[in-house]
This record gives C-alpha cells, structure tokens and sequence, in this order.
C-alpha cells in the first residue's frame, strides 16, 4: 500500500496510476523516490505554511503529498460537516482551549467566521472534496480522520454517494480514528458496519493500552484484524522495532505521529514505519528535508534504549506542564542586560533566567528557572542514574551536567558493543570540552585529534560526529522550549512573535541552533501562532 511508486502505487493507494495519470510535470516531480520507504503524510495539509485544515493547506498538499489528512467534525446546528481540529482551532479563538471528543460548542456560521491570515479556518468536508476531485492527475490519498462523536454515521454515507457517481474511489481514502475511552463503539468500527468496503486506519495512542480498551499489542492486533484495517498507526515515543516488525508481521503497514522537528523524522525513518504524519510537511521525499538524514539516526536504536530519548518524545507533555504551573516560578531581580525580543532565556552568572519580555519592553516578570524542578516522569533511565536527585532544568543544562551525561552515555554504550564506541573514542570524547565536544558535530577539526594518543578509523570519527549531533539536537530542542514556555503565546493577542535565546550550549553548535530554531517553530505553530527564532550571543 505506501512502499514504492515502483509498485503502482500512490502514498498509501493500492490504485493503478493508470486511473489518474500525473500530467503536471511540477506534480511528479514530488513523488515519493522508489527508494524511500517512508511515505510523509501532510498533517491537516501543509499547515507549517497555511492554517493547519484550511482549505487552502489542504489543496496544496493534494498536489504535493502522497498522503493527506484531516479532521472530521458535525457542525451543532447543521447537518454539515466540517474540517476541523478542535485543539488547533480553539487555539485560535479561545484561550482554554478544547479537548478532541466532546462535542462543538459554538454553531456553523461562528466556525466559518473564523479567518486566519487572510485564510478562512473551516471548510466543509463537501469543499474538500469538491477540490480534491478536481485536480486532474491527482496522486495524493485521502486520509479522513472521524474525530467528533456521530461522524461515522454522517460521513460515510456522503462517501459512498461520491463513490458511486464516480467522483471517487475507495482507492482514494481512507477512514481513521482512535478509540476514545467510554465509547461504546469506536468511530472506524461503526464506519465498518456501515461499509464493508471502506478502507480503514486504526489509530491507537500506545501508551496505556488498557485505558483503549486492548490488551496489550496483540489486542491490538487482533482488532485490526476484525476490523480488516489496512494501516495500524500509533504516537511514535510508544513505538519500537520490536513493536513496528511485531504490527507488520500481523499484515498491517505502521504509521506514526507526528513529526514536527527533523529528528522526529529521522526517529520515524530509524524505526522503518511506512508513513509519518509530518506537521511541517516540505514534500513527499525525505530529500525535501535538507536537516534529516536519509536512513534515520544510526544510533537511534542504543539512545533510544538508554532511555536518551524520552525527554525528546515527551517535550510537548513537558512543556505543556511547565506552561501550567509558570505562575509558580521564583521570580529574581531584573538582572544585567537588555533584550529586545519578546521572549528570551538567557543564562547569566551560570543561572538559567527567563526572561519575560512584551513588544520590545521587559516585563516586571523575570522566571529563574535554576528553581523549576524538572518532573521525574520526564527523565529516561540515563538521566536518572546521571542525576540521582530530582533535577533543575539549570543543573541538567549546565556545563557539568551535559559532560556527565554525555559520559554515562558513553559508558553505556560501551557495554552495549555499540559500532565506532571502542576505549580510544571514549577517551578522546571525554577528554573534550562542553564547547568542543558540541562543535564535533559539523565535523571533527584536525586540531583536536592531533592530542589523540591512539588514531581513530572512519567508524570511530563517524560515531563522534553523530553523537554529538543528536546530543546536540536534544539540547537545543530544551533551549528552545523554555524559550517558547518562557513566552507562552497560545493566548497573546499578537499573531507573531519573536523568541530569542542565548545560552553557551548553543554558541558553537549548528546542531543545538536548528534543535532549538525547529522547537520554538513546532510550538508556536502548534499554538496557533508565527514568530522568528533570534539566538543571541551569551
């Protein structure tokens, strides 16, 4: 279903392209290579450059992407249908925001009302299609999530109307849903009884399996097979691959979600999934996304077992956390220096200060996050044994505290055989600087390996270059979302902002500046929100 246009297929259509021949020459040549095995679903369309479900996201990425998605909702007061995310749109227009399975509080004419950057918010489902039906040569596969209570009785009846006037085949779409806790039934499974012929996505979040009514995978395996779903997909931070191969031996292909920065592709890539919901989506071929490399993270597998990973996996949850209790941060004095940002986190005195700025003018709320405790359940198994007390983000950010995690690492890699980790390359990491080892991302300079008492193969300099790149990564991404928690513009009412950050950890490492640029850019997306990123010298 989504290997290979090598095969006749379409991002996910078991179609004949025959049917659909691409004549725009600009169309094919976004085609997913033959190669790539990952198909990039473009998430509520291409919403990292138009208002995630509009109308307009979603017809650009019919011409782009292999798989396209959306949200499905009923209107309250109509029996219209309506493309919507309620978390993303409440984002928008109220500042407590909307959990996804409770009904639409507000009526059809006031969530058409809603405009965003010159883009109307909410189309009808019945728009979508009338645009997706019309783009001759179209290539991308519809996926349609039933996300509101009662969709599945609204929606599949309006398709399968389409599918025999000829405007669509079942090869074009398919249906998705969770299962939502206190359901009698779940979405896809009333979509099931209604159409035995619809092409179904079982999505499950992968944490606590109970709560979703499975035990455990197998129960999750089992309902895909009574439901005769075609893709099982799951939240990528529950996946392993033992998992992915455990889903794939049953006859399902495995999607994940989301990717919102390039190492949460590269993750997706790693784990040899067949498609990744991408918030940010650039084109169908992972060579559209110049940040991520082509096979994934080689040393995915040993970081994510050393349990290096999980704060990168759990940073939104994190965030999210920290966003709720910032009324409790120690406020400090103003401290030395100005920025003229709206936000910036800065380290000043080896002290990690947040400092709240409005419009160019700091505000009296100055946050030391030296004091703000870093949750327990946000810590991975390294991170643990590295900090034995409950940690500060101050003490975890800290030259001190990133070369003692850095050598745990190590050391657990050496006892795991990991390729290129012998006693020379630990040596030559560990004899580095915060500010060294950070650089060797980009290359490892001559100058630091002529003090080398032992040379090191290309395995070994490969392995050198990697790490400190994924180090890198995660560091920046922390950067970057205190720096978007220190701003919390969810609710501001300003549509662009500026971030800016200084920190040591970010001054000699391209790799820490793009974790943190792509941070900050993921979540004021996400909150309904633009801005820049500006890094400022510490």
């Amino acid at each position: 279903m989504l290997h290979s246009q090598g095969e006749g297929t379409s991002g996910g259509s078991s179609r004949n392209n025959s049917e659909h021949a691409v004549t725009d020459p600009s169309v094919s040549q976004q085609l997913r290579p033959d190669d790539q095995r990952l198909a990039i679903l473009a998430h509520q369309g291409v919403q990292g450059e138009l208002p995630p479900n509009s109308l307009a996201a979603l017809e650009q990425a019919f011409h782009t992407a292999d798989v396209v998605e959306c949200d499905i909702y009923t209107a309250p007061d109509s029996s219209e249908i309506v493309v919507i995310h309620p978390e993303s749109f409440f984002l928008f227009v109220d500042k407590n925001g909307m959990q996804n399975e409770k009904p639409i509080p507000i009526g059809l004419d006031e969530l058409r009302a809603v405009n965003v950057r010159g883009h109307q918010l909410v189309p009808t489902l019945n728009e979508v299609l009338d645009v997706y039906t019309s783009i001759p040569g179209r290539k991308a596969e519809l996926h349609i999530e039933l996300k509101g209570p009662g969709t599945a009785e609204a929606v599949v009846p309006l398709l399968r109307q389409r599918v025999e006037s000829g405007e669509l085949a079942y090869e074009d779409f398919l249906l998705t849903g969770l299962c939502y806790k206190g359901d009698e039934k779940s979405r896809i499974e009333v979509a099931r009884e209604l159409d035995p012929e619809a092409r179904l996505v079982l999505v499950v979040r992968g944490g606590d399996l109970e709560s979703e009514g499975f035990d455990g995978w197998q129960g999750v395996i089992e309902k895909g097979k009574e439901l005769q779903v075609e893709v099982i997909t799951a939240a990528r931070k529950f996946l392993t691959p033992e998992i992915v191969a455990q889903l794939r031996d049953a006859g399902f292909e495995v999607g994940c979600y989301h990717s919102r920065t390039s190492d949460e592709l590269e993750a997706a890539l790693a784990l040899e999934t067949d498609v990744v919901a991408a918030d940010f989506f650039c084109g169908a071929s992972v060579e559209d996304y110049p940040h991520v490399r082509k096979n994934g993270s080689p040393l995915f597998a040993p970081l994510q077992e050393a349990g290096y990973y999980h704060m990168r996996d759990l940073i939104w949850e994190l965030g999210w956390k920290l966003e709720s209790q910032r009324d409790s941060w120690p406020n400090v004095d103003q401290g030395p220096g100005k920025v003229q940002a709206d936000a910036g986190v800065l380290h000043r005195e080896d002290q990690l200060i947040a400092k709240l700025l409005h419009e160019g003018v700091e505000s009296p709320v100055h946050c030391d996050l030296s004091r703000v405790l870093i949750p327990e359940e946000f810590l991975g198994d390294i991170d643990r044994t590295v900090f034995s007390t409950t940690v500060t983000f101050s003490e975890l950010l800290s030259p001190g505290g990133q070369l003692r995690l850095r050598d745990s690492l190590l050391d657990d890699f050496l006892d795991r055989d990991v390729p290129g980790v012998s006693e020379a390359t630990v040596d030559f990491l560990t004899g580095l600087s915060v500010r060294d080892f950070l650089r060797i991302g980009d290359g490892v300079p001559q100058e630091l390996l002529r003090e080398v008492s032992q040379p090191l193969d290309e395995t070994e300099l490969s392995f050198c270059e990697t790490f400190s790149r994924d180090f890198a990564v995660r560091t920046g991404r922390l950067l970057g979302m205190l720096g978007f928690t220190a701003l919390n513009p969810r609710h501001g009412a300003k549509d662009s902002y500026t971030v800016a950050i200084s920190s040591p950890l970010l001054d000699e490492s391209s790799w820490a500046r793009q974790g943190a640029h792509e941070q900050v850019q993921a979540q004021l997306l996400r909150s309904g929100k633009m801005g820049e990123v500006e890094f400022l010298s510490s």
